[in-house]
């Protein structure tokens, strides 16, 4: 008896490619900025998708493009773009005056003085203020961690200070810190103990942290670790608080007579 042959299976067949809808122009190619910085000068640039490769309907009319996006300057308002020329694009210089998330931002497109598509955009506004505070704590707190904990911990300046070295260097940081700071006013022990009390233990927890420091700066190389974290730290503020570009490809454009469709966008990252 032979042997059944087994089915191989049959190659899947290749989907066809949508076609753009009639009475529509190609879509828009969007490259924009989804994260800026405060005063600077970002350009918005648009040209068609160029995707399909099919000419517009006979007759189209250029379209008008209006960028809009409260808390930042758009220059220039309004641009033309001709869907007769498929290399054509339009370039706004957009200037953040504002922190945060902008609002209102959306590109308008116009035939014949009439909005036949709005496509949403998302920016906003950063600083790198941060990054450079974590850049300055990456050389000062080393260099508190070498300077004050371990090569120049508290030196006894009599006799009595010396015996208190004796014991430890948080010792000696508590007589400074009495002989330097007043008592918890009389007032505030009587009406309220619990602060005394929390402003006493505040003043054990200083001296415990100190003592704690010059410990683990003899055991381990504390400025080394801290400057290495706090350099990490800020090379990913510098990362994420930095100008950030998206690109984002509109719908095709109805014309007047399907002025109704809807401006729905699809969104691919583009970071710099």
């Amino acid at each position: 008896m032979a042997k059944a042959m087994s089915a191989q299976p049959r190659p899947a067949a290749a989907r066809p490619m949508p076609k753009r809808p009639e009475n529509t122009l190609s879509p828009l190619r969007i490259v924009y900025y989804r994260r800026m910085r405060l005063q600077h000068v970002y350009t918005f640039k648009i040209s068609w998708s160029g995707k399909e490769g099919v000419r517009p309907p006979a007759g189209a009319r250029p379209v008008t493009l209006r960028l809009l996006m409260a808390g930042a300057q758009v220059v220039p308002s309004e641009q033309m773009l001709d869907p007769a020329k498929p290399d054509a694009s339009a370039s706004f210089h957009v200037t953040p005056l504002a922190k945060g998330h902008l609002r209102g931002e959306r590109l308008e497109v116009l035939i014949d003085d009439r909005k036949v598509q709005e496509v949403r955009l998302r920016s906003s506004v950063t600083s790198q203020r941060l990054t450079f505070v974590l850049l300055a704590l990456t050389f000062l707190v080393p260099w508190f961690l070498l300077h004050y904990c371990k090569y120049s911990v508290l030196r006894e300046r009599n006799s009595k200070e010396f015996a208190m070295l004796v014991r430890t260097p948080g010792a000696l940081l508590d007589a400074r810190v009495k002989e330097n700071v007043p008592e918890v006013p009389e007032f505030i022990v009587s009406n309220a103990p619990m602060v005394a009390n929390w402003l006493d233990e505040t003043r054990d927890h200083l001296t415990n942290i100190y003592q704690l420091l010059v410990q683990s700066n003899d055991r381990y190389p504390l400025a080394f670790y801290s400057a290495l974290a706090l350099l990490f730290l800020t090379l990913v503020s510098w990362r994420l608080r930095g100008a950030k570009r998206k690109k984002l490809t509109s719908q095709p454009i109805p014309l007047p007579a399907l002025a109704g469709a809807s401006a729905a966008a699809h969104d691919e990252d583009d970071d710099e």
